[in-house]
């Protein structure tokens, strides 16, 4: 991400890139889900703590389950380190976002920050987080925090135009999934290797 962009500018890059990567999105394990969900309704005042506690503790003896996501976008901005990614449930795309901090304190104004990057990428700070810790507790602990959600946004595609034989594309462009094809444009299709995005022409 490019360091002087604003911090809004800078998440909305972050959220078109990680769209884009939804091809690459793999199936959340049974133990992952369970987790999530847990932690979900905790933190919506479904469940109480003592209950979401006793049924986070198998979970948490289970085995280590792969890692969800294909491909996990950095961005960092005023001391906020922002790693986000997508898995599926059902077919159907969830964000994952993890934060760490440059610093063991957290200001108000850094936390209505993150709380912005977080609205921008279609989450809510509080009602999406993944643990029964506060902000502050997780900062001076030095832990990633963790969030999750459904998306709400509509998935990307890139179209790119192709230049001359050996030469690179005359023109590419992030749009939405679905978008017509201008004449003389084909859709990239993304695959995961090492953890980046790798782009084939799709026939």
């Amino acid at each position: 991400m490019t360091t002087g962009m604003r911090w809004e500018m800078r998440t909305l890059k972050l959220r078109e890139i990680v769209l884009l990567s939804h091809g690459m999105a793999k199936e959340l394990s049974v133990e992952d889900r369970a987790h999530f969900e847990t932690m979900q309704a905790f933190n919506r005042g479904k469940i109480p703590e003592h209950e979401a506690l006793a049924k986070l503790r198998p979970l948490a003896s289970a085995k280590q389950t792969e890692n969800p996501l294909a491909l996990f976008e950095p961005m960092s901005t005023d001391g906020w380190h922002v790693k986000a990614g997508l898995y599926k449930i059902d077919g159907e795309c969830w964000w994952l976002v993890g934060v760490t901090k440059t610093s063991r304190t957290v200001s108000p104004i850094e936390q209505a920050k993150l709380r912005g990057i977080l609205h921008v990428l279609g989450g809510d700070i509080d009602r999406d987080r993944l643990s029964t810790l506060t902000l502050a507790e997780l900062v001076r602990a030095n832990i990633p925090f963790m969030w999750t959600w459904k998306n709400t946004f509509p998935l990307n595609e890139m179209q790119i135009k192709k230049g001359p034989e050996g030469q690179p594309p005359e023109d590419s462009r992030i749009v939405p999934v679905g978008t017509p094809l201008p004449e003389g444009y084909e859709i990239l299709d993304f695959s995961s290797k090492n953890g980046l995005l790798t782009p084939t022409l799709k026939n």
